[in-house]
C-alpha cells in the first residue's frame, strides 16, 4: 500500500512540475499524443477505439500490434522490449514523449531512470478512466 501511495505521490508530482511545460509539442493539430524522439508520430492518447489516429485503435497505425508505428507491436522499432525508442524497454534511452494540450509532459517508459519518466502501465491506464482521453 505504501509503495502505491509513493508511486502516485510521485507521479503527482512529476505531473505539476511539467504542467509549466514550455516545450509546445510539433503537432498542433492534436491535442494529446505520443512522439517519438525520431520525430515520429506515434498516435493520439485517447481511448476511442474507432479513432483511426488513437493509440486504442487496433486496427489503426498506432494501435495495431502489427503496425511500424505502433508501441504496440512487439516486434517493431516502437514497441520492442528490446527497442531503446519503445516504452515497454525497461533500459530505453530514447522512449516516447507525451505532449498533453500539445505541451511536453513527459517520456512514457518504464525506465525507472529516465529523466521525466511516466510509468507505461500506469499512464495507459489512465487513458482508460480520465476524461481527457475520451474523445
Amino acid at each position: 500500500m505504501a509503495k502505491e501511495n509513493f508511486e502516485k505521490l510521485y507521479e503527482e508530482l512529476i505531473r505539476n512540475l511539467y504542467a509549466q511545460s514550455t516545450e509546445v509539442g510539433p503537432f498542433s493539430q492534436y491535442r494529446n499524443y505520443l512522439v517519438s524522439p525520431d520525430g515520429t508520430f506515434l498516435g493520439k492518447l485517447s481511448r476511442n477505439k474507432y479513432d483511426a489516429e488513437s493509440i486504442s485503435n487496433p486496427y489503426g497505425n498506432y494501435g495495431s500490434k502489427y503496425s511500424s508505428t505502433s508501441i504496440f507491436n512487439p516486434y517493431g522499432n516502437y514497441g520492442s522490449k528490446y527497442s531503446s525508442k519503445s516504452p515497454f524497454n525497461k533500459y530505453a534511452n530514447e522512449p516516447p514523449k507525451i505532449f498533453l494540450d500539445n505541451r511536453f509532459y513527459g517520456h512514457l517508459t518504464c525506465n525507472k531512470y529516465h529523466s521525466h519518466a511516466i510509468d507505461t502501465e500506469t499512464f495507459l491506464k489512465r487513458i482508460e478512466t480520465e476524461s481527457r482521453f475520451f474523445n
